[in-house]
């Protein structure tokens, strides 16, 4: 073998480790890219879920507070009604004669 193809082998051979570096630098590089990339979207994932789950909480808290109010609306009219029984029970009972009262109608019996 001559000198001069020689040197050229190992001017190939150079030329090809330095290849093969770059290339693998360059997987290296993608590699870590791709794991920032995984992470990035991890914490954009959460923060869509947690948005979503405040989004969702702050309306079932308005509808609980309309449910409530509701509630105590007809707690006061049962209330209401009630006392207004009770009335009414009262006057049947304290005459000499019996009433029969549904709701608002009586008879004398």
């Amino acid at each position: 073998m001559s000198e001069e193809f020689l040197k050229l082998q190992v001017t190939s051979w150079k030329q090809l480790e330095d290849l093969q570096k770059n290339f693998q630098e360059q997987q290296k590089q993608r590699q870590a890219e791709m794991e920032s990339y995984k992470k990035e979207i991890a914490v954009l994932h959460e923060k869509n879920v947690q948005s979503s789950i405040n989004e969702k909480t702050s309306s079932l808290q308005v509808n609980l507070e309309t449910l409530k109010q509701e509630n105590f609306r007809l707690n006061q009219e049962v209330q209401n009604s009630k006392t207004d029984y009770v009335k009414d029970h009262y006057r049947i009972f304290s005459g000499t004669r019996h009433w029969i009262c549904v709701g608002k109608a009586c008879i004398m019996k």
